[in-house]
Protein backbone atom coordinates (compact mmCIF):
# COMPACT_ATOMS: atom_id res chain seq x y z
CA UNK A 1 0.00 0.00 0.00
CA UNK A 2 1.34 3.47 -0.79
CA UNK A 3 2.05 5.62 2.13
CA UNK A 4 1.50 9.50 2.16
CA UNK A 5 4.64 11.11 0.42
CA UNK A 6 6.81 12.83 3.61
CA UNK A 7 9.19 15.66 2.95
CA UNK A 8 11.93 16.46 5.40
CA UNK A 9 13.35 19.95 4.94
CA UNK A 10 16.91 20.58 6.41
CA UNK A 11 18.01 23.58 7.22
CA UNK A 12 17.71 27.38 8.39
CA UNK A 13 18.84 29.52 10.76
CA UNK A 14 18.35 32.83 8.62
CA UNK A 15 15.36 33.93 6.67
CA UNK A 16 17.78 33.81 3.40
CA UNK A 17 18.08 29.94 3.97
CA UNK A 18 14.35 29.03 4.84
CA UNK A 19 12.21 31.44 3.17
CA UNK A 20 13.22 28.87 -0.10
CA UNK A 21 12.45 25.73 1.94
CA UNK A 22 8.99 27.33 3.03
CA UNK A 23 8.20 28.31 -1.08
CA UNK A 24 8.90 24.40 -1.91
CA UNK A 25 6.84 23.42 1.32
CA UNK A 26 4.01 25.59 0.61
CA UNK A 27 3.38 24.44 -2.88
CA UNK A 28 3.84 20.61 -1.97
CA UNK A 29 0.98 20.78 0.45
CA UNK A 30 -1.39 22.88 -2.09
CA UNK A 31 -0.47 19.73 -4.19
CA UNK A 32 -0.42 17.11 -1.53
CA UNK A 33 -2.89 18.28 1.22
CA UNK A 34 -1.89 15.10 2.99
CA UNK A 35 1.56 14.51 2.57
CA UNK A 36 3.64 15.02 5.93
CA UNK A 37 6.24 18.27 6.09
CA UNK A 38 9.02 18.54 8.75
CA UNK A 39 11.95 20.74 9.34
CA UNK A 40 15.44 19.71 10.47
CA UNK A 41 17.32 22.97 11.48
CA UNK A 42 18.35 25.30 14.80
CA UNK A 43 16.44 26.21 17.76
CA UNK A 44 16.90 29.81 16.57
CA UNK A 45 13.44 31.72 17.88
CA UNK A 46 12.93 33.60 14.36
CA UNK A 47 12.65 30.03 12.59
CA UNK A 48 10.46 28.59 15.27
CA UNK A 49 8.35 31.28 14.78
CA UNK A 50 8.19 31.09 10.97
CA UNK A 51 7.13 27.43 11.00
CA UNK A 52 4.77 28.05 13.76
CA UNK A 53 2.72 30.30 11.99
CA UNK A 54 2.58 28.03 8.77
CA UNK A 55 1.85 24.64 10.81
CA UNK A 56 4.97 22.41 10.10
CA UNK A 57 6.05 20.11 12.01
CA UNK A 58 10.34 21.19 13.24
CA UNK A 59 12.59 19.07 15.10
CA UNK A 60 16.38 21.04 16.42
CA UNK A 61 19.65 19.61 15.58
CA UNK A 62 23.03 20.45 18.02
CA UNK A 63 25.22 21.59 15.24
CA UNK A 64 28.10 24.00 15.38
CA UNK A 65 29.24 26.12 12.94
CA UNK A 66 32.46 26.20 11.54
CA UNK A 67 33.48 29.33 13.07
CA UNK A 68 33.75 27.02 16.27
CA UNK A 69 35.93 24.76 15.21
CA UNK A 70 39.22 26.44 15.14
CA UNK A 71 38.40 27.95 18.99
CA UNK A 72 37.13 24.73 20.18
CA UNK A 73 37.43 21.64 18.11
CA UNK A 74 36.32 19.24 20.41
CA UNK A 75 33.21 21.33 20.88
CA UNK A 76 32.43 21.45 17.11
CA UNK A 77 33.42 17.27 16.64
CA UNK A 78 30.83 16.10 19.44
CA UNK A 79 27.64 18.52 18.87
CA UNK A 80 27.65 17.83 15.17
CA UNK A 81 28.16 13.95 15.39
CA UNK A 82 25.41 14.05 18.12
CA UNK A 83 23.72 16.18 15.35
CA UNK A 84 24.28 13.45 12.37
CA UNK A 85 23.41 10.69 15.13
CA UNK A 86 19.96 12.47 15.90
CA UNK A 87 19.57 12.74 11.99
CA UNK A 88 19.79 9.21 11.31
CA UNK A 89 17.39 7.94 14.15
CA UNK A 90 14.74 10.89 12.71
CA UNK A 91 15.48 9.03 9.56
CA UNK A 92 15.17 5.44 11.15
CA UNK A 93 12.14 6.21 12.56
CA UNK A 94 10.40 7.51 9.88
CA UNK A 95 12.07 7.62 6.36
CA UNK A 96 10.96 10.31 4.74
CA UNK A 97 9.85 10.34 0.71
CA UNK A 98 13.07 12.59 0.05
CA UNK A 99 15.06 15.08 1.84
CA UNK A 100 15.71 18.69 0.65
CA UNK A 101 18.80 20.80 2.04
CA UNK A 102 18.61 24.35 2.05
CA UNK A 103 22.12 25.15 3.28
CA UNK A 104 24.12 26.02 5.72
CA UNK A 105 26.01 23.55 7.85
CA UNK A 106 22.50 22.78 9.87
CA UNK A 107 21.47 21.10 6.63
CA UNK A 108 24.72 18.77 6.25
CA UNK A 109 23.76 16.10 9.01
CA UNK A 110 20.11 15.27 7.50
CA UNK A 111 21.32 15.44 3.64
CA UNK A 112 24.33 13.23 4.58
CA UNK A 113 22.20 10.12 6.08
CA UNK A 114 19.60 10.45 3.89
CA UNK A 115 22.00 10.11 1.10
CA UNK A 116 23.70 7.06 2.94
CA UNK A 117 20.49 5.49 2.68
CA UNK A 118 19.45 6.47 -1.20
CA UNK A 119 16.71 8.58 0.30
CA UNK A 120 16.28 10.76 -3.08
CA UNK A 121 17.91 14.23 -1.93
CA UNK A 122 17.69 18.05 -3.32
CA UNK A 123 19.74 21.09 -1.96
CA UNK A 124 19.19 24.28 -3.02
CA UNK A 125 22.10 27.17 -3.53
CA UNK A 126 20.62 30.48 -3.42
CA UNK A 127 24.23 32.68 -3.61
CA UNK A 128 26.82 32.93 -6.57
CA UNK A 129 29.61 31.60 -4.65
CA UNK A 130 28.37 28.18 -3.45
CA UNK A 131 28.40 27.21 0.52
CA UNK A 132 30.46 24.99 2.18
CA UNK A 133 27.75 22.86 2.97
CA UNK A 134 26.87 22.54 -0.69
CA UNK A 135 30.55 21.99 -1.66
CA UNK A 136 30.63 18.89 0.71
CA UNK A 137 27.34 17.93 -0.03
CA UNK A 138 27.50 18.13 -4.02
CA UNK A 139 28.69 15.13 -5.24
CA UNK A 140 26.56 13.20 -2.32
CA UNK A 141 23.17 14.49 -3.89
CA UNK A 142 21.08 13.72 -6.62
CA UNK A 143 20.49 17.48 -7.59
CA UNK A 144 22.31 20.99 -6.69
CA UNK A 145 19.41 23.40 -7.77
CA UNK A 146 21.51 26.97 -8.66
CA UNK A 147 19.92 30.09 -8.90
CA UNK A 148 23.24 31.57 -10.67
CA UNK A 149 24.36 29.80 -13.88
CA UNK A 150 28.24 31.14 -12.48
CA UNK A 151 27.77 28.89 -9.54
CA UNK A 152 28.19 25.43 -12.11
CA UNK A 153 31.66 26.54 -12.79
CA UNK A 154 32.65 26.37 -8.96
CA UNK A 155 31.09 22.67 -8.28
CA UNK A 156 33.06 19.76 -9.28
CA UNK A 157 32.19 19.20 -12.47
CA UNK A 158 30.54 15.40 -11.78
CA UNK A 159 27.87 17.50 -9.16
CA UNK A 160 24.47 17.15 -10.46
CA UNK A 161 23.74 21.01 -10.92
CA UNK A 162 20.24 22.07 -12.21
CA UNK A 163 19.86 25.90 -12.74
CA UNK A 164 16.45 26.29 -11.22
CA UNK A 165 16.41 29.80 -9.85
CA UNK A 166 15.50 30.31 -6.09
CA UNK A 167 12.14 29.51 -5.06
CA UNK A 168 10.00 32.42 -3.67
CA UNK A 169 6.99 32.05 -2.35
CA UNK A 170 3.43 32.22 -4.41
CA UNK A 171 2.40 35.97 -3.48
CA UNK A 172 5.74 36.98 -4.45
CA UNK A 173 5.79 35.25 -7.52
CA UNK A 174 2.74 36.94 -8.59
CA UNK A 175 4.57 40.19 -8.49
CA UNK A 176 6.09 39.66 -11.90
CA UNK A 177 2.23 39.91 -13.57
CA UNK A 178 1.89 43.67 -11.86
CA UNK A 179 3.03 46.04 -14.66
CA UNK A 180 4.97 49.49 -13.85
CA UNK A 181 3.96 49.87 -10.59
CA UNK A 182 6.27 51.63 -9.50
CA UNK A 183 5.55 55.15 -11.35
CA UNK A 184 2.21 54.93 -9.79
CA UNK A 185 2.93 54.57 -6.51
CA UNK A 186 1.24 57.14 -4.80
CA UNK A 187 3.40 58.32 -2.35
CA UNK A 188 7.40 57.31 -3.11
CA UNK A 189 8.84 54.51 -1.00
CA UNK A 190 12.33 54.00 -0.19
CA UNK A 191 12.43 50.05 1.25
CA UNK A 192 15.41 48.72 3.56
CA UNK A 193 16.31 45.53 4.25
CA UNK A 194 18.69 44.24 6.39
CA UNK A 195 18.34 40.64 6.19
CA UNK A 196 15.56 38.46 8.65
CA UNK A 197 18.57 39.46 11.55
CA UNK A 198 18.58 43.04 11.17
CA UNK A 199 22.14 44.89 10.03
CA UNK A 200 23.32 47.56 12.19
CA UNK A 201 25.48 49.00 9.58
CA UNK A 202 22.60 48.83 7.07
CA UNK A 203 20.74 50.94 9.48
CA UNK A 204 23.14 53.16 10.59
CA UNK A 205 23.92 54.37 6.76
CA UNK A 206 20.81 54.39 5.57
CA UNK A 207 19.75 57.10 8.50
CA UNK A 208 23.03 59.54 8.28
CA UNK A 209 22.50 59.20 4.44
CA UNK A 210 18.78 60.33 5.09
CA UNK A 211 20.22 62.98 7.56
CA UNK A 212 22.29 64.49 5.13
CA UNK A 213 20.05 64.59 2.00
CA UNK A 214 16.74 65.69 4.07
CA UNK A 215 15.49 67.93 1.74
CA UNK A 216 15.86 65.33 -0.36
CA UNK A 217 13.53 62.94 0.56
CA UNK A 218 10.73 65.35 0.80
CA UNK A 219 7.52 64.04 0.62
CA UNK A 220 8.41 60.04 0.71
CA UNK A 221 7.78 57.21 3.10
CA UNK A 222 10.54 54.87 4.83
CA UNK A 223 9.75 51.41 5.37
CA UNK A 224 12.61 49.99 7.76
CA UNK A 225 13.25 46.52 8.64
CA UNK A 226 15.34 46.60 11.29
CA UNK A 227 15.97 43.31 13.37
CA UNK A 228 15.08 42.91 16.53
CA UNK A 229 18.23 44.98 18.53
CA UNK A 230 17.76 48.15 17.06
CA UNK A 231 14.02 48.85 16.52
CA UNK A 232 13.25 51.13 19.11
CA UNK A 233 16.59 53.19 18.36
CA UNK A 234 15.64 53.54 14.42
CA UNK A 235 11.94 54.37 15.08
CA UNK A 236 13.63 57.31 17.75
CA UNK A 237 15.99 58.68 14.75
CA UNK A 238 13.04 58.80 12.15
CA UNK A 239 10.90 60.66 14.35
CA UNK A 240 13.74 62.93 15.02
CA UNK A 241 14.19 63.44 11.47
CA UNK A 242 10.66 64.04 10.75
CA UNK A 243 9.73 61.83 8.08
CA UNK A 244 6.69 58.99 7.31
CA UNK A 245 8.17 55.86 8.67
CA UNK A 246 7.31 52.22 9.31
CA UNK A 247 10.11 50.23 11.05
CA UNK A 248 9.72 46.81 12.09
CA UNK A 249 12.17 43.76 12.95
CA UNK A 250 10.79 41.68 10.91
CA UNK A 251 7.85 42.18 8.09
CA UNK A 252 5.44 39.10 7.36
CA UNK A 253 3.89 40.86 4.48
CA UNK A 254 7.09 41.37 2.46
CA UNK A 255 4.92 40.66 -0.70
CA UNK A 256 2.66 44.13 0.38
CA UNK A 257 5.57 45.96 1.18
CA UNK A 258 7.45 45.58 -2.45
CA UNK A 259 4.43 46.29 -3.83
CA UNK A 260 4.42 49.43 -1.77
CA UNK A 261 8.35 50.00 -2.69
CA UNK A 262 9.90 52.61 -5.23
CA UNK A 263 13.52 51.91 -4.28
CA UNK A 264 15.46 49.47 -1.61
CA UNK A 265 18.36 49.37 0.20
CA UNK A 266 19.57 45.91 0.97
CA UNK A 267 22.09 43.47 2.02
CA UNK A 268 22.83 40.93 -0.81
CA UNK A 269 21.40 37.78 0.02
CA UNK A 270 20.24 35.49 -2.51
CA UNK A 271 16.68 35.50 -1.06
CA UNK A 272 16.54 38.64 -0.67
CA UNK A 273 17.54 39.30 -4.55
CA UNK A 274 15.16 36.89 -5.35
CA UNK A 275 12.64 39.00 -4.06
CA UNK A 276 13.39 42.18 -5.46
CA UNK A 277 13.91 40.86 -8.99
CA UNK A 278 9.97 39.41 -8.98
CA UNK A 279 8.93 42.82 -8.26
CA UNK A 280 11.13 44.43 -10.26
CA UNK A 281 12.39 47.33 -7.60
CA UNK A 282 15.33 48.73 -8.07
CA UNK A 283 18.43 48.26 -5.45
CA UNK A 284 21.17 50.00 -3.57
CA UNK A 285 22.93 46.87 -2.16
CA UNK A 286 25.29 46.98 0.62
CA UNK A 287 26.77 44.01 0.67
CA UNK A 288 27.74 42.16 3.83
CA UNK A 289 31.09 42.28 4.15
CA UNK A 290 31.87 38.94 6.50
CA UNK A 291 29.63 37.01 4.43
CA UNK A 292 30.98 33.71 4.10
CA UNK A 293 33.68 33.78 1.37
CA UNK A 294 32.31 37.40 0.77
CA UNK A 295 29.43 35.62 -1.30
CA UNK A 296 27.08 39.02 -1.05
CA UNK A 297 29.48 41.14 -3.02
CA UNK A 298 29.82 38.23 -5.51
CA UNK A 299 26.10 38.08 -5.74
CA UNK A 300 25.65 42.02 -5.97
CA UNK A 301 28.07 41.96 -8.99
CA UNK A 302 26.25 39.86 -11.07
CA UNK A 303 22.78 42.16 -10.38
CA UNK A 304 24.95 44.98 -10.98
CA UNK A 305 26.45 43.52 -14.38
CA UNK A 306 22.84 42.54 -15.32
CA UNK A 307 22.03 46.51 -14.44
CA UNK A 308 19.59 45.73 -11.97
CA UNK A 309 21.12 47.23 -8.99
CA UNK A 310 23.92 50.15 -7.35
CA UNK A 311 26.63 48.33 -4.86
CA UNK A 312 27.62 50.37 -2.55
CA UNK A 313 30.74 48.28 -0.59
CA UNK A 314 30.37 48.71 3.58
CA UNK A 315 33.23 50.93 3.94
CA UNK A 316 35.41 50.61 7.63
CA UNK A 317 34.14 53.99 8.74
CA UNK A 318 30.31 54.30 9.12
CA UNK A 319 30.30 57.82 7.82
CA UNK A 320 32.14 56.65 4.55
CA UNK A 321 29.27 53.96 3.98
CA UNK A 322 26.41 57.01 4.45
CA UNK A 323 28.40 59.31 2.30
CA UNK A 324 28.55 56.46 -0.75
CA UNK A 325 24.61 55.41 0.16
CA UNK A 326 23.78 59.26 0.04
CA UNK A 327 25.50 59.56 -3.55
CA UNK A 328 24.00 56.96 -4.79
CA UNK A 329 20.74 57.77 -3.80
CA UNK A 330 21.11 61.17 -4.92
CA UNK A 331 21.69 59.63 -8.40
CA UNK A 332 18.46 57.34 -8.08
CA UNK A 333 15.63 60.23 -6.34
CA UNK A 334 13.59 61.26 -8.90
CA UNK A 335 12.12 58.74 -11.69
CA UNK A 336 15.19 59.21 -14.32
CA UNK A 337 15.87 56.99 -17.04
CA UNK A 338 18.33 55.68 -14.91
CA UNK A 339 15.71 54.66 -12.10
CA UNK A 340 13.14 53.10 -15.26
CA UNK A 341 16.91 51.23 -16.75
CA UNK A 342 16.94 49.51 -13.10
CA UNK A 343 13.56 48.58 -13.12
CA UNK A 344 13.47 46.80 -16.10
CA UNK A 345 16.35 44.81 -15.61
CA UNK A 346 15.56 43.96 -12.18
CA UNK A 347 12.38 42.55 -13.87
CA UNK A 348 14.11 40.68 -16.48
CA UNK A 349 16.41 38.84 -13.69
CA UNK A 350 13.04 37.12 -12.03
CA UNK A 351 12.64 33.25 -12.25
CA UNK A 352 8.82 33.00 -10.60
CA UNK A 353 9.01 29.24 -11.82
CA UNK A 354 11.47 28.56 -9.36
CA UNK A 355 9.46 26.85 -7.18
CA UNK A 356 8.53 24.63 -9.98
CA UNK A 357 11.33 23.74 -11.51
CA UNK A 358 12.82 22.33 -7.97
CA UNK A 359 9.42 20.27 -7.41
CA UNK A 360 10.08 19.19 -10.49
CA UNK A 361 13.59 18.11 -10.05
CA UNK A 362 12.64 16.38 -6.75
CA UNK A 363 10.14 14.24 -8.86
CA UNK A 364 12.65 13.49 -11.04
CA UNK A 365 14.40 11.95 -8.22
CA UNK A 366 11.87 9.70 -7.02
CA UNK A 367 11.32 8.50 -10.51
CA UNK A 368 14.29 7.47 -10.92
CA UNK A 369 15.00 6.03 -7.52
Amino acid sequence: MNREPYYLFAGGGTGGHLTPGLAIAEELRQQSPAARIAFVGSNRTLENQFLADRGFERFALPVESTAVLRRNPLKFLWRNWRAWRIACELLDAAPPTAVIGLGGIISVPAVLAAARRKIPTVILEQNVVPGRATRFLSRRVNAVCTTFAETRAQLNPSAPVILTGNPVRRDIARLTEVPDRLEQAAQPTLLILGGSLGATAVNKAVLQAVERERPLFAGWKFVHQTGAAQVTEVRAAYARLGVSHVVEPFFNDMADQYRQSTLAVSRAGGTTLAELACCGCPAILIPYPHAADNHQLYNARAYAAAGAAVVVEQAAEPTATAADLAAALRDLDAPTPRRRALQTAMRRLAQPDATGHVIAALLRQRLVD
